[in-house]
């Protein structure tokens, strides 16, 4: 795609403060996980972040966050709609907050400004764009566990998109994390309100180190739902593979105590030594 120059070079005294470029505000601009600046955002920039291993781990989703360009002169996504009615969480700097992005995989709040610019259209997302992003997050996740291997917990609350996303990157992983998750009944209108309860099942499971029951995510209800921001064909494909005889395995979360995660862990990454 051939992109307007004079645009890119366009700079207000917002942009200047935050040493940020304006990236045109156009639809489909870096909008691959393997472009040059977003696997070198991954692999030089993400992967080696490491949370505060005295915070929670709190995963968050991505937003359209589009209108933040006019005054960060790219698209953060903290300061969209969708992470402001988070608020009893995202504005609580007593956890550790990463956004789980397409096409940058992950995002953490301390470093969100330094990430390339990017518009991916949910049109755009392609299947192979879902199997990076799993596989991409669950290298993260896998050297958080061994530089931080006393983390049990991962949490995360928003769509059931980026729930199965994150809870198959913990899979491809080894189970190094259980997940406790929150995924808001009516979507965005209950945001508010489910952060303020998640935020107590947070701080409860983070100074009890046991993890509250949980509802069962139905993989089959992401198939047959109307959102958008998602691939549906890649993950009926992935509700095919999950068939037992007749029925399909509809609970994704299996119950899985601390000392089967720990073991499932060390099999994947010293041979179960």
């Amino acid at each position: 795609m051939l992109l307007d120059r004079g645009r890119l070079n366009v700079e207000n005294d917002t942009q200047r403060k935050h040493g940020l470029r304006r990236m045109p505000e156009i639809d489909g601009f870096n909008t691959n996980f393997l472009t040059p600046a977003n696997m070198s955002w991954f692999n030089n920039v993400a992967l080696p972040w490491l949370p505060d291993p005295a915070k929670p781990l709190v995963c968050l989703p991505c937003g359209s966050a589009a209108k933040t360009r006019e005054k960060y002169g790219k698209k953060m996504i903290s300061q969209g709609t969708g992470h402001q009615f988070l608020s009893a969480i995202t504005r609580d700097d007593r956890f550790e907050r990463v956004i789980l992005s397409e096409p940058c995989t992950i995002i953490p709040y301390p470093i969100e400004g330094q990430h390339p610019d990017y518009n991916l259209p949910p049109a755009d997302l392609s299947i192979q764009s879902e199997r990076v992003f799993i596989n991409q997050l669950a290298l993260w996740l896998a050297r958080v566990k061994v530089r931080q291997p006393e983390r049990c917990f991962v949490y995360y609350i928003g769509p059931v998109h980026h729930y199965f996303v994150l809870h198959f990157a913990n899979e491809a992983a080894g189970r190094p994390f259980h997940v406790v998750h929150e995924i808001p009944p009516r979507g965005t209108l209950d945001y508010a309100s489910s952060a303020v309860k998640f935020k107590d099942v947070i701080l409860t499971t983070e100074a009890t180190r046991v993890a509250p029951a949980q509802e069962p995510v139905l993989l089959s209800k992401l198939v047959a739902g109307r959102g958008r921001y998602t691939h549906r064909a890649f993950w009926a494909q992935v509700l095919i593979e999950r068939r037992v005889g007749s029925e399909y395995e509809q609970e994704t979360e299996p119950v899985t105590t601390h000392d089967q995660a720990e073991q499932g862990f060390s099999y994947l990454y010293d041979g179960g030594k």
